[in-house]
C-alpha cells in the first residue's frame, strides 16, 4: 500500500510522493512549480490553508458530494470556529445526512399480542429538523459581525435559501412516509375480517401535522432572524454614518432648534394681535352653534328598514309577491327620508358658511394679519420637516 500524507492546505489525503494536491490544486513542493518562489521550504500560511479548505468544501457542495462537504466543513469548524459558514454547513449537512441512513418508520406496533397503528416516521426527520433549527441563532449572531453589507446580505440569503430547500425536501419525505404507511395499513386491513376493527383503524395525521409545524417553525425562525438582523444592521449603519458626520448632524440640529424658536415666537405674535382673542371666541361659538343645528336634523328612522327586511324573510316562507311589494315600498319611503335628511344637512352647512364668511369680514384685519404670520410659520415648518427627514432616513 502506497504511503500517504495530508495536504497542508486542505487536509485531504494525497500520495506521499505527490507534488500537487488533487483536491485543492495547491503545489505541495514549491520548487516543482515554475511560477512559484525558488525557495524549497514550504511555509504554510494559515490563511492560505483556510482559503483552500473553503475551496474544497464549496466545490464538494457544488458537486453534490454532501459527505465530503461535511468532512471539509467539520475541519473548518476546528480551524475557523468564529466563521458562520462552517457553523451553518456542519449542522446543515449533518442534518441532511441523517436522512440517508435513517430507519424507516413503522406503520404498526405490537403490544400484548395485539397490533395497532404506530405512525412512526423515519428516524432522521426529527434529527434533521433539530440540527438545522438548532444552529440558526448562533449562525445569525456570527453573521452580524460581517462588516461588508453586501456580503452580509448575500450570506443571509444563502442561509435562507438552503433552509427553504431543506424544508421542501423534508415536506416531501413526510408526505412520502405518510402515503407509504397508509398503503401498508390499507393492505393489512384487507385481511382483517372483523368490521369493528376496520372502523377503529383510521389514519392518524397527528404526527404528520407535528412535523409540518416543526418544519414551518424552522423557516419562520430564519425569516424572523433575518428581519431582526436587518434592523440591527440598519441601526448600525445609521449610527456609523452620523458618527462620521458629527458636524453635519450638529449643524442640522442647531438649525432645527433655531427654527422652532422662531415658530414659537410667531405663535406668540399671533396671540398678541389686537382682536385675535375675540375672533377665536366668536369662531368657537359659531362652531358650537353649527354642531347643535346639525344634531337637531332628524335622521331617517330605522324602523322602515327593519320592517322591509322582515317582510322579505316572511315572503321567503309564504307569499313572495306580497313581500316583494312591501320591501319595495319600504325602500322607496326610506330613500325619500334619506334624501330629505341630506338636504337639511346641506342647508345647515350653507347657512353656517355664510355666517363664517360674515364673521371673517368682521375680523378681516385680524384674519389678514394671522394669514401673513402663518405664511412665515409654514415656510419655517417645511424646513423643519426637511431636517427631520434628513436626520431620520435610513443610511
Amino acid at each position: 500500500m502506497e504511503e500517504v500524507k495530508n495536504c497542508p492546505y486542505c487536509g485531504e489525503e494525497v500520495l506521499a510522493v505527490a507534488k500537487k494536491c488533487k483536491h485543492c490544486g495547491e503545489w505541495l513542493d514549491k520548487a516543482a512549480n515554475k511560477d512559484s518562489a525558488i525557495s524549497e521550504t514550504v511555509k504554510v500560511d494559515n490563511s492560505a490553508k483556510l482559503e483552500n479548505l473553503y475551496k474544497v468544501a464549496r466545490r464538494a457542495w457544488s458537486d453534490g458530494d454532501v459527505v465530503r462537504a461535511l468532512k471539509s466543513y467539520e475541519q473548518l469548524l476546528l480551524e475557523d470556529p468564529d466563521n458562520w459558514e462552517p457553523n451553518f454547513y456542519t449542522a446543515f449537512f449533518t442534518g441532511m445526512n441523517s436522512l440517508k441512513d435513517d430507519s424507516p418508520g413503522g406503520s404498526f406496533k405490537s403490544r400484548g399480542g395485539q397490533v395497532s397503528i404506530s405512525y412512526e416516521y423515519r428516524s432522521g426527520i426529527a434529527s434533521c429538523i433539530n440540527r438545522i433549527q438548532g444552529c440558526i441563532d448562533s449562525v445569525f449572531t456570527l453573521i452580524e459581525n460581517i462588516e461588508d453589507y453586501d456580503e452580509q446580505k448575500a450570506t443571509v440569503d444563502a442561509v435562507q435559501e438552503n433552509v427553504e430547500m431543506a424544508a421542501s425536501h423534508l415536506r416531501s419525505i413526510i408526505d412520502s412516509e405518510h402515503s407509504r404507511m397508509k398503503n401498508e395499513i390499507s393492505l393489512y386491513l384487507k385481511n382483517v375480517q372483523d368490521p369493528g376493527w376496520k372502523s377503529l383503524w383510521k389514519p392518524n395525521d397527528e404526527n404528520r401535522d407535528i412535523y409540518y409545524r416543526d418544519v414551518l417553525a424552522m423557516t419562520i425562525k430564519v425569516a424572523s432572524r433575518k428581519k431582526r438582523l436587518e434592523e440591527v444592521v440598519n441601526k448600525r449603519r445609521f449610527d456609523k454614518y452620523w458618527e462620521a458626520h458629527k458636524n453635519e448632524k450638529e449643524g442640522l440640529e442647531s438649525e432645527k432648534s433655531s427654527l422652532n424658536e422662531q415658530i414659537a415666537k410667531f405663535d406668540k405674535d399671533i396671540k398678541a394681535i389686537p382682536g385675535y382673542t375675540e375672533m377665536v371666541d366668536d369662531q368657537q361659538g359659531l362652531e358650537q352653534e353649527k354642531n347643535n343645528a346639525m344634531s337637531s336634523v332628524a335622521k331617517p328612522e330605522t324602523g322602515l328598514l327593519t320592517f322591509g327586511i322582515w317582510a322579505g324573510i316572511i315572503g321567503a316562507f309564504f307569499t313572495f309577491g306580497l313581500s316583494l311589494v312591501l320591501s319595495i315600498i319600504c325602500g322607496i319611503m326610506r330613500s325619500k327620508k334619506k334624501k330629505s335628511f341630506q338636504g337639511q344637512q346641506s342647508n345647515v352647512e350653507a347657512e353656517f358658511d355664510k355666517k363664517l364668511q360674515s364673521l371673517n369680514e368682521k375680523h378681516s384685519r385680524v384674519v389678514s394679519d394671522v394669514e401673513a404670520i402663518n405664511k412665515n410659520i409654514s415656510s419655517l415648518q417645511d424646513r423643519v420637516n426637511e431636517i427631520d427627514t434628513e436626520l431620520t432616513k435610513p443610511r
